[in-house]
């Protein structure tokens, strides 16, 4: 497999090398354009100009060559020291994705478009639903549910709004309002970065910068593609530039997207569902498999289970509106104001306990959020508000959401090249499922908090950045998070140092803590969950409760970087980094009650738990996380460009549990199970260790009774690959065709859940978008992602992802 497909890019190759290689100039009169105008230019217009076009750009704007080439390797960046820099000089280990680029590329998404950043690992669940992590350090703590799995450490922006689940962490990408076509750049910070961005930062940040219109007048921009399987996506714009003061963009997007398979998967054993005639696998949903798992009650997968989940055949149906305004007071003064809403259903990963891993998520929530720069005030206030269903086939997971984010910021003049910006924040985030828990369910409790819950902080920042001399820059940032309820404080704390030896090679250092902030379910849930035991004369309950005062997760971080220029059309740079995880939380057992049947259906006494309690606690475990990152840019010429990116890594955990919720309550009813083999055959039966009493009527209370076991050290965590990255190519034959090739790799993983071991294939991910230029910049195209068909799963227990091929129209006017 590995030389076919080296021998499919080798052809690619070759191709693109025989093509016609003459160019078409530009039409535009050079020598009339403003130095704005041409630090303006799109990046794909920029690259294809002869050399002696980009003589005059660069004699404009008053640099040399290669520094014009600088332009085209180096875009600023803000998000890394929250004022803007090239790359090349950024402190911290930062890759900027340009919205061009991204959409050259063929990106069905945000989270595909992310495919194209060093250090992120992509894997999609079902067709348009992504686990998106950055450095990994997912599924931990591993043998529990696949909640676990999803990404709570990494801090996602649209313009600066943290965009983030408070209900049970991570980030949901279907809710984002904006798609593809709404992008000016994304800026990925990876690493801890909790200092400058607040909590959740933990492994690193993403702010996704959206268009500000350009066009003088009215612009209409219109994108749609079509393929298969029955997959439609469409994005467009309306642009208004009244004047050089306010700017006005509304947009909307559109995507629907089917199944490959019309199968799930479902678990041999699901929490307490025990049942021996049929294995693990992957069953349709009309099969006899589903209808003997607890049929009807909505919390298993029975035949009327499946009426929850509406068509049951698309993975993604959403759509986002968007409204854009932008106004210039002077060059000390200006402002932006961003509404959206969308609405969404997606295809994904359940939260919790059930037989089959996959559920619908819904929802459908607005936002308004402001953006300012008056006189040295940096200023952000957002509010999202609306409605989420996290696991539409499990009872309880309905809540509503109020979340208010504000921050400001002050930048004060240099002072002996000293930079100083204090910075005060607050967030307050409400979620409430009090309107959901009237309905008919199981029982009355049958919600997640039944209570309207909060959790808001206070937070204090200082950034300092101080320049030693021409060389050396050193650089500290610390933030004091005050979590006014729950009751808990967390001090975050960035120190960098950079070295530029000189125009062509610089070093830098970071050492770095973050942390994780307080979730809802985490901290408030009162959830009870009643789950049949197949063939017994009880049903067992579990309950899940939160607890207020566990230690939140935090992450250090060491990092040393070294950027060059070796000539002056290839940029790479080299990140080694070394991360440590502690303080990990997850639901353990707290409680069993259970019931001795002195001659069951089985015919043999057996030990049933009637009730299995799980509180929300700390492990002892610790994560080191070692890796090392290349990236390599190279213009080969105007019309030929190449980047490529690898990352290294290896996770290992000390004090490891390895026992999930379910094997520990075994454990805690092993000496009760074990009674019939000591020969006691008369009853009530006194426990010889704990003195309590047994029989049919009354039960078996153990509390807090995990038994003792040893820990494991120097455990080598398998659910994150060891390698994995990427890279595109961008040929240009002639004016009018764009060919882009991507390319996105990783290893083998082993993902364990409490239910199953899973191993997940590596996987040779190429795309290809051949885009021809009818008129200016309207253009139609074939894009194709996945291109060598290769159906392999992304994820545990979820969908293939086979070859999606699409016909696009762009129109541009």
């Amino acid at each position: 497999m590995k030389l076919y497909i080296k021998a499919i890019v080798f052809i690619i190759l070759i191709q693109l090398f025989v093509v016609n290689l003459s160019a078409q100039e530009i039409t535009k009169n050079i020598e009339e354009m403003t130095r704005e105008e041409i630090l303006n230019i799109p990046y794909d217009e920029l690259i294809e100009l002869p050399l002696e076009q980009l003589l005059k750009l660069a004699d404009i704007v008053g640099v040399s060559l290669e520094e014009l080439y600088e332009m085209i390797l180096n875009k600023d960046i803000v998000a890394a020291s929250k004022t803007e820099e090239s790359s090349f000089e950024s402190p911290l280990s930062t890759t900027v994705i340009s919205g061009d680029e991204l959409r050259n590329a063929g990106a069905t998404s945000i989270p595909d478009a992310l495919r194209m950043a060093p250090g992120i690992i992509v894997r999609e669940k079902t067709p348009g639903n992504y686990d998106v992590h950055i450095r990994g350090n997912d599924n931990l703590p591993d043998n529990h549910m696949l909640l676990y799995s999803e990404n709570s450490l990494s801090l996602i922006m649209i313009d600066n709004m943290p965009v983030y689940n408070y209900g049970h962490g991570g980030t949901f990408w279907e809710l984002f309002p904006i798609d593809v076509n709404d992008i000016d750049r994304i800026e990925v910070i990876r690493g801890p970065a909790s200092a400058l961005y607040g909590p959740n930062a933990a492994s690193g940040a993403i702010n996704i910068v959206t268009l500000k219109p350009e066009k003088e007048n009215l612009g209409v921009t219109a994108d749609i593609q079509y393929g298969t399987p029955s997959t439609t996506i469409a994005n467009g714009s309306v642009s208004f530039v009244p004047n050089n003061k306010l700017s006005v963009r509304l947009s909307g997007n559109y995507q629907k997207r089917e199944r490959w398979n019309d199968d799930f998967y479902v678990w041999k054993y699901a929490g307490d569902v025990v049942n021996t005639s049929f294995e693990s696998g992957y069953y349709d949903r009309t099969d006899e498999v589903f209808t003997m798992l607890n049929p009807g009650t909505g919390i298993a997968y029975g035949d009327s289970s499946f009426d929850i989940i509406t068509n049951p055949e698309v993975s993604i149906d959403k759509y986002g509106v968007n409204a854009f305004l932008y106004y210039t007071l002077n060059e000390d003064a200006n402002f932006s104001v961003h509404a959206g809403h969308q609405n969404s259903t997606a295809l994904t990963t359940i939260i919790g306990d059930g037989s089959v891993p996959l559920t619908q998520r819904l929802s459908e929530s607005d936002f308004l959020n402001f953006n300012g720069n008056m006189y040295g005030f940096t200023t952000q206030l957002s509010y999202n508000w609306g409605y989420h269903n996290v696991e539409n086939t499990t009872p309880g997971m309905e809540h509503d959401i109020k979340d208010l984010s504000f921050s400001l910021e002050y930048d004060f003049n240099k002072i002996k090249n000293l930079s100083i910006r204090p910075g005060i924040s607050y967030k307050d985030s409400k979620y409430t499922d009090l309107p959901y828990a009237s309905k008919e369910l199981p029982t009355d409790e049958l919600v997640l908090f039944n209570a309207e819950n909060q959790i808001n902080a206070l937070a204090f920042s200082l950034r300092l950045d101080y320049t030693v001399f021409e060389k050396l820059r050193l650089i500290a940032a610390m933030r004091h998070d005050t979590y006014l309820n729950p009751d808990q404080k967390k001090l975050s704390y960035q120190f960098v140092g950079s070295y530029k030896i000189n125009d062509k090679n610089m070093l830098r250092a970071v050492y770095s803590r973050a942390h994780r902030a307080p979730f809802m379910a985490d901290t408030y849930a009162e959830y009870y969950y009643p789950k049949a035991v197949s063939g017994d004369r009880t049903v067992t309950t579990v309950t899940f409760f939160g607890n207020e005062d566990v230690e939140l997760f935090e992450t250090d971080m060491f990092e040393l970087g070294y950027r060059m220029k070796p000539v002056k059309n290839i940029q790479a740079s080299i990140e080694a980094f070394y991360n440590k995880g502690q303080n990990y939380g997850y639901y353990k057992v707290d409680t069993v009650r259970a019931t001795y049947f002195a001659d069951n259906v089985y015919g043999v006494p057996t030990v049933v738990p009637n009730l299995i309690g799980l509180r929300y606690g700390n492990l002892d475990m610790v994560s080191k996380q070692m890796g090392l990152t290349i990236e390599i840019d190279w213009v080969v010429s105007q019309k030929f460009i190449v980047s490529m990116f690898e990352t290294w890594q290896k996770t290992v955990l000390d004090n490891y549990f390895p026992y999930s919720p379910d094997r520990l309550a075994q454990l805690m009813l092993a000496d009760v199970a074990n009674l019939e083999y000591v020969g006691i055959t008369s009853y009530p039966i006194i426990h010889p260790v704990t003195g309590q009493q047994i029989d049919a009527v009354s039960g078996v209370i153990m509390q807090n009774g995990n038994p003792t076991t040893t820990t494991q050290d120097s455990v080598t965590h398998k659910s994150t690959p060891t390698f994995y990255g990427g890279g595109n190519i961008i040929y240009k034959p002639i004016d009018k065709i764009d060919i882009n090739l991507g390319f996105y790799h990783y290893g083998k993983q082993t993902f364990n859940n409490k239910n199953a071991s899973i191993d997940i294939n590596s996987k040779n991910i190429f795309n290809l978008k051949l885009n021809y230029k009818f008129y200016n910049e309207n253009a139609v195209y074939v894009n194709v992602r996945n291109l060598l068909g290769n159906k392999d799963n992304e994820f545990a227990f979820t969908d293939e992802i086979g070859r999606l091929v699409m016909l696009g129209l762009k129109v541009d006017f």
